[in-house]
Formats: C-alpha cells, sequence, structure tokens
C-alpha cells in the first residue's frame, strides 16, 4: 500500500495510523516527537532500517514547493518514475540533495514489500463516519 505523509505529521501519529488503520508500518525512528518532514529529509533512520532500509528507500513520490528561473512559486509533484518529468524533484528529496529543494508538502511511501505503480492510486482511503 501507498499513503502520503505531509511532513508536520508526528512520528508517533504517523506510526499509530498506519499501523491501526492497516496494520503496517515504516522503518522511522524512535524519537515520536520529532516531525516527520525533518526525519525523512535527514534520511529517515530507525531500528528497523538493517532489514527495510532508510525511509526515504520506500518515498515514491514528494509534493514540494519550488521556485522557477522566474521567481514564481509552483507546486510540483516528482516521482520515482524515470519518464517523470519531475523526478529529479524526487531524486534530490530522496539521497541526491539533502532534502531541502523546494518546502515539501507531501510524501508518497510505500510500505516495505509492496509492488510498484502509482502512489495515489494505491493510497488508502480514510472511512467516511
Amino acid at each position: 500500500d501507498a499513503f502520503v505523509v505531509e511532513p508536520g505529521a508526528r512520528l508517533d501519529h504517523v506510526y499509530r495510523t498506519l499501523y491501526d488503520g492497516w496494520g503496517v508500518t515504516i522503518p522511522a525512528g524512535t524519537c515520536f516527537e520529532v516531525a516527520a518532514g525533518g526525519h525523512f529529509a535527514a534520511g529517515g533512520y530507525g531500528p528497523l532500517s538493517r532489514r527495510d532500509g532508510l525511509v526515504v528507500d520506500h518515498v515514491t513520490a514528494v509534493e514540494a514547493v519550488v521556485v522557477g528561473a522566474d521567481g514564481r512559486a509552483r507546486l510540483l509533484v516528482g516521482t520515482d518514475r524515470p519518464d517523470d518529468p519531475h523526478h529529479d524533484l524526487w531524486w534530490a528529496h530522496t539521497g541526491g540533495g539533502g532534502g531541502s529543494f523546494g518546502v515539501v508538502t507531501k510524501y508518497w511511501l510505500r510500505t516495505p514489500g509492496t509492488p510498484d505503480g502509482d502512489p495515489a492510486a494505491q493510497s488508502p482511503r480514510a472511512q467516511r463516519a
């Protein structure tokens, strides 16, 4: 399954939401008050990383506000697909640029062992009350 995590979400909330809703987790850290954006931008090392890799190994897309050469801010989504016109944005946030290229507004992640595909299409849908 793929899911969206916003950068301001604290790790404790991310863990609880993933486990309670879908019985899955990510290999992130144990400082539960840390926000996902800062943790993911640094790679996302945690106790499960030896088995499952870093959090950024599971990032399949990044949505970020970037400023173009013309000075205009744009909201772009870069994915792990090599043919994506914004693939460099994904690459910059998963090891190629220190996670500081633009202002990230969403991360799409896939849990370990999930097949490839469009992250948005695989995102769990919240149930309506």
